[in-house]
C-alpha cells in the first residue's frame, strides 16, 4: 500500500483513477479505520474520503501522536478503477510517529560561524 502521511490525513494513489460510475462513497464502504490503542468496546473511527485529484485519494480522521491505527480496505468485485480492475483487499498500519516528528536543530561546529574577516 502506498500510502503518504500527514499529521491528520493519508493519501493513496489511484494508480489507475476510478471507473466511470464508481464514487468516493462507493469506495469508503470498503474502508475501515480502528484506533489499535483502545483495548475495550469499539475501536471503529470516523473518517473523511475524498478524491484529492483523478489520482489520489485523501482520508481524513482526528489521528493522535503515540497511537497505531489499521486501515484495512475490503476487495469489492463491482468497485472498480479506471481500467475495470477491481477493488483488491489491503490493509495497513499508521503509527504514531510517522504522524509527528520532532524537530531537532542541527548546531554547526566549533568554529563553523568563524568570521573571518
Amino acid at each position: 500500500m502506498g500510502l503518504r502521511s500527514r499529521s491528520r490525513e493519508l493519501s493513496f494513489p489511484l494508480i489507475h483513477g476510478l471507473a466511470t460510475g464508481v464514487t468516493v462513497e462507493d469506495l469508503k464502504k470498503q474502508v475501515s479505520l480502528m484506533d489499535l490503542e483502545i483495548k475495550e468496546g469499539s475501536q471503529e473511527m470516523d473518517f473523511e474520503l475524498r478524491l484529492k485529484n483523478k489520482g489520489e485519494l485523501l482520508l481524513r480522521a482526528p489521528f493522535l501522536p503515540g497511537r497505531d491505527y489499521n486501515i484495512s480496505i475490503s476487495a469489492n468485485e463491482d468497485t472498480k478503477d479506471g481500467f475495470g480492475l477491481p477493488l483488491l483487499a489491503t490493509t495497513g498500519i499508521k503509527t504514531g510517529e510517522a504522524l509527528f516528528h520532532e524537530f531537532s536543530p542541527i548546531m554547526p561546529g566549533e568554529f563553523a560561524f568563524d568570521d573571518k574577516s
